[in-house]
């Protein structure tokens, strides 16, 4: 088979289509109901009635993924809607990770779209007539490169600002583009649908622009430019709604090849409201065009503004409606990857088109300039607001995020708190006590960052530093040492990184000096030896070796591709896609290539062996992954991907004879969950994660029976996944909200048929690390800094309660449960305080602090809570008590290697902490009940001060109450305050106390002894003895004193005449 024919074939037949006469008059064809599909949760969840021993999302409900950013590059904008008559109000669409949302001009954001069903926006539109409602077009318009470009699964309704959504239909079209609300009648909505990237079907009847006139209740197809051109954009006359603009664009993606031009495309117009449309042609260019921008001058509208690729591409201009056009420029245009043209709303004359470079035009299109930016802004612009109330306000969405400037793009603003990024590959090192996660995005870099800082504020962006620039993909780190990073750019571009210079040593193998050079993947695979950190392999069509991390690079395979020739390609095929290495042997060694292969060899690349069909999967599927288990070293796993196909069901195999005979894993997976990540748990042979188009599955059972893992993980493309092997987090990339976290899965390595089924258990604890957390001093930066938390400080406890034991008649009580921790020798040394809802079925988490529990808590509603200090690094066992039933885990309290103290000194730092907080608590218990006492004296003075004159031995009486009490109080009040003083700063330092700590405690256990006679004598006596004389001098009651009935009888009634 020959690609190189193949494509020259279809290439003419996608010429061959209709001319544009024949595409001119088109009327609208078809009326389609607006789909309201189940939820995306809904589509994912097996229907069947639960399985005992299966797994079920309820057997892990309490897990929560936590977004660790970065979002210090932010990522691919792809569409921008602001509410003109309050610009504050916000709405961005990105190209993988939902839409975003703010209220305050840019300062905060709030994913609004993040629960659906795609994460990929094509469009955003508001109605400007009622801002609350909000459309979404899903599926991003640019036709990217294989693996950045995510699919949409048709158009969304708000009508509330972006609080909830609903399915509005047209699931059919993938990718969309420009959303297009009538300005009156917010229930004529236009939406262009730009079809599936990869189908080559000339009968494909979903390309083209729908019409809805009932709010998306019905969709009708008002124009189709031909068999294989879609919509992409659509524009309509402000100032005459019967007049529409739309941009037709033919094109198509493949591995192998990119065609984004063709007869097709084109430019249309309709002037009765959307009904027909006629092709233009006055001036505009013919032939094999591409991709069209429009916008219509807002303070002008017969002039039309256009923006082409392909044959004739340039800058058009219209000043009658678009009867004639006129070529204004042929140097500035905007590729597929852009398509826009945006005219400023009060002046003709001045015209943006986005494209690499930001151009502007002061003269009507005829001349650009392209210094407005300068190197302070991302390349790669998507997107454009111009204010219409103020021209010099503008809001910008690029690949590396939204900029706004208010002085017409002379100085501009990044947000810097949009965790957007789009990584395609993520690996993780083993430094302590926090692992380190690296990555790279797409055309933001490659970055390195913390899982969890020792700082309050968690995960800032300055936290991340860049290993490489351009595209980023691969990223290994020596597990020996740290410090060794290997990154790469695009085409093969390998580096070697020094975390502690920041030295970038450039290690690409040098092409051939005879021949052609290398084919290099776009994410070209970097692997590190299990069996020696300093071999390195890479590749490209062939595989690499170094022994010398980079160094020098030896060839050890042919051309492991089915060396297949091509044109038309945008990046290089025939590649490497994955090498996977056998933990179990030196120089046992597999690769998966781009055009379906997968290869192994047992002899370190002397021979291989080549699988060149899985069964049941498309012979030229992508391969995705390829794992030799950690467990078995026959066993290799194989995730393909044959998307590019139109194809987008999951391909999962298993081989447990080493390639010789393969089964499928794919059980009971949706056929349109199309998969692009796969991890092995590294302990237990049966835990399996994949990462889809929408999320985490999770298989218990080896890939029997798959669940969704979503939680609180938004709807994303995942693109890589790792178990990190010491702290068992399972950590993603997604390809459009950063980097998140699984922290501690610990639950989900002990679930099995046999343990989904268990009553009660409490699951392994994981070592917990005792550090103090410390303020950098960056809390006053504003609602803008951007923060990611950290992981719970402490020893995180799962259990499970089984249904059957905690569901019970309503006569009835479930049984109690408590979670206590006790020390080796049976001793209780906390009794945790549960959440709500901790007793009702399924599963649940709860931190231990590890300290003491609290020596005081004040009355709800007030402060003072003194916790208790930390317990003494060493082993505790947690025990779990439902009714009879026992479950018990050990735990294991690290010290943090960071401090250096002798075990004499912090025993002695241990005990001192753990008297002065009791004495703190004491001290706090005391000055609560001297409020109550001061509350009580002093209702006692306002019974005696209205009736002073007659009872003067009592207000002798109770005036010296009060000086008691006031004494006492202030005394207490001091010492409490130095007991906290001395407290705080103990925790504050894992050290010996310093002398003022310890005499501060021995001065409050001296004081507090003494004032808490005197303070016990006033409750337990001299408040007897004050409401004794208060009482025999008839005083009123007060608060504190017995209520004495003061009517003896009621009167007799009268007689009734």
């Amino acid at each position: 088979m020959m690609l190189k024919t193949v494509a020259a074939l279809f290439f003419l037949i996608i010429s061959g289509g209709s001319g544009a006469g024949e595409a001119a008059g088109l009327n609208a064809e078809e009326v389609l109901p607006g789909e309201n599909p189940s939820t995306p949760e809904e589509q994912q969840e097996d229907p069947t009635t639960a399985v005992p021993g299966r797994l079920e999302p309820l057997h892990f409900s309490n897990l929560k993924w936590r977004s660790i950013g970065p979002a210090v590059r932010s990522g691919r904008i792809s569409d921008i809607a602001v509410v003109e008559s309050d610009p504050d109000i916000i709405y961005v669409g990105t190209a993988g990770g939902g839409a975003f949302k703010s209220v305050d001009g840019g300062i905060t954001w709030d994913p609004v779209f993040e629960k659906e069903g795609s994460s990929a926006i094509g469009g955003i539109a508001v109605a400007q007539s009622n801002p609350n409602v909000v459309w979404i077009a899903t599926g991003e318009s640019s036709g990217r490169n294989l693996v950045s470009t995510s699919w949409g699964d048709g158009v969304y309704k708000s009508e509330d600002a972006g609080k909830s959504w609903t399915h509005m239909g047209l699931r059919a079209c993938q990718q969309m583009g420009r959303v297009a609300i009538h300005a009156n009648d917010p229930q004529t909505v236009f939406v262009s649908c730009i079809g599936s990237l990869w189908d080559t079907a000339e009968d494909n009847e979903s390309r083209g622009l729908y019409r809805t006139i009932d709010g998306g209740g019905t969709w009708q197809k008002v124009l189709s430019a031909g068999s294989r051109a879609g919509v992409v954009e659509v524009v309509i006359n402000p100032d005459d709604p019967d007049f529409l603009y739309a941009g037709a664009w033919q094109r198509e993606r493949r591995d192998w090849s990119w065609l984004p031009v063709g007869p097709e495309s084109g430019v249309f117009r309709s002037i009765d409201g959307g009904g027909t449309w006629d092709r233009l042609s006055n001036g505009l260019p013919s032939g094999d065009t591409g991709r069209v921008g429009l916008s219509i001058c807002r303070s002008q509208s017969d002039t039309i503004y256009a923006v082409t690729e392909g044959d004739g591409g340039g800058i058009y201009r219209t000043n009658d409606r678009g009867a004639s056009w006129e070529l204004l420029n042929t140097e500035v245009g905007s590729s597929q990857w852009y398509g826009q043209v945006r005219c400023d709303p009060n002046d003709p004359d001045r015209v943006y088109v986005l494209s690499t470079q930001f151009y502007v035009s002061e003269d009507g299109g005829e001349t650009f300039r392209t210094d407005l930016l300068g190197n302070s802004v991302h390349v790669d612009h998507h997107a454009l607001w111009i204010d219409p109330a103020d021209s010099d306000h503008l809001v910008l969405g690029n690949d590396g995020g939204v900029y706004f400037s208010n002085d017409g793009g002379m100085h501009w603003r990044h947000v810097g708190n949009l965790p957007i990024m789009q990584f395609f590959e993520i690996g993780v090192d083993m430094q302590e006590p926090f692992y380190h996660v690296y990555g790279g995005t797409q055309d933001d870099m490659s970055w390195g960052g913390p899982s969890e800082t020792r700082h309050n504020d968690g995960i800032v962006n300055d936290d991340w530093y860049m290993t490489v620039g351009g595209d980023g993909f691969y990223a290994r780190v020596d597990p020996s040492d740290p410090t060794i990073v290997y990154s790469e750019s695009q085409n093969g571009g390998i580096v070697r990184f020094d975390t502690r210079t920041g030295e970038r040593k450039r290690i690409k193998p040098m092409d051939p000096e005879e021949g052609e050079g290398y084919r290099w993947n776009w994410s070209a695979p970097i692997l590190i030896s299990q069996h020696d950190p300093t071999t390195v392999f890479f590749a490209a069509e062939v595989l690499f070796r170094s022994p010398n991390r980079g160094d020098t690079w030896e060839v050890i395979s042919p051309d492991l591709t089915r060396r297949l020739t091509y044109e038309n390609q945008m990046n290089d095929y025939g590649t490497i896609r994955v090498i996977a290495e056998s933990p179990h042997r030196s120089g046992v060694l597999a690769v998966g290539t781009d055009d379906g292969l997968v290869q192994v060899t047992q002899d370190g690349g002397e021979t291989w062996q080549t699988t060149e069909s899985l069964p049941g999967v498309p012979d030229l599927a992508l391969v995705r992954r390829v794992i030799l288990s950690v467990h078995d070293g026959d066993t290799i796993y194989v995730a393909s991907s044959n998307h590019e196909y139109n194809d987008f069901s999951p391909y999962l195999m298993k081989s447990i004879d080493f390639g010789r005979s393969w089964i499928s894993i794919t059980g009971n997976l949706p056929k349109d969950q199309h998969v692009r990540a796969l991890a092995e748990h590294p302990r237990n042979p049966d835990l399996l994660f994949i990462g889809t188009e929408r999320g985490v599955w999770v298989s218990i059972d080896g890939g029997g029976y798959w669940v969704p893992l979503k939680n609180n993980l938004p709807t994303v493309p995942i693109h890589d996944m790792v178990v990190h092997p010491r702290e068992n987090d399972l950590i993603v990339g997604t390809h459009g909200r950063s980097i998140w976290i699984l922290d501690d899965i610990n639950m989900l390595e002990e679930l099995s048929a046999t343990v989904a089924t268990s009553e009660v258990r409490l699951f392994r604890v994981s070592p917990a690390l005792q550090f103090n957390s410390f303020n950098r001093g960056r809390q006053f930066n504003g609602d803008s800094y951007y923060r990611a938390p950290n992981p719970p400080r402490g020893a995180i406890l799962d259990y499970w309660l089984d249904p059957a034991v905690m569901v019970v008649p309503d006569s009835e009580q479930p049984p109690p449960i408590s979670l206590e921790i006790f020390d080796l020798d049976g001793a209780r040394v906390r009794s945790l305080d549960l959440p709500q809802g901790a007793e009702s079925p399924g599963s649940h988490r709860v931190v231990w602090d590890m300290r003491y529990g609290p020596s005081y808590v004040p009355p709800e509603g007030e402060g003072g809570t003194v916790r208790g200090p930390w317990v003494l690094p060493g082993e505790y066992e947690a025990r779990l008590t439902v009714g009879g039933m026992v479950s018990s885990q050990p735990v294991v309290v690290e010290p943090d290697p960071s401090v250096s103290i002798s075990n004499e000194d912090r025993l002695y730092w241990h005990d001192t902490q753990l008297a002065v907080s009791q004495l703190l608590g004491t001290a706090r218990s005391a000055l609560a009940n001297a409020k109550m006492l001061d509350t009580l004296v002093s209702s006692a003075e306002k019974a005696v001060d209205a009736n002073w004159g007659e009872a003067q031995d009592a207000r002798n009486e109770v005036k010296s109450m009060r000086s008691e009490v006031d004494v006492v109080t202030e005394d207490l009040g001091q010492i409490a305050s130095r007991l906290a003083s001395a407290y705080s700063g103990m925790q504050a330092s894992t050290s010996l106390p310093t002398d003022d700590q310890i005499k501060a405690g021995q001065l409050g256990y001296e004081q507090l002894t003494e004032r808490l006679n005197t303070l016990n004598w006033l409750v337990a006596e001299g408040l007897s003895l004050l409401n004794e004389r208060l009482d025999a001098e008839g005083i009123p009651w007060s608060m504190g004193r017995s209520v004495i009935m003061q009517v003896t009888a009621l009167p007799r009634p009268p007689t009734r005449r």
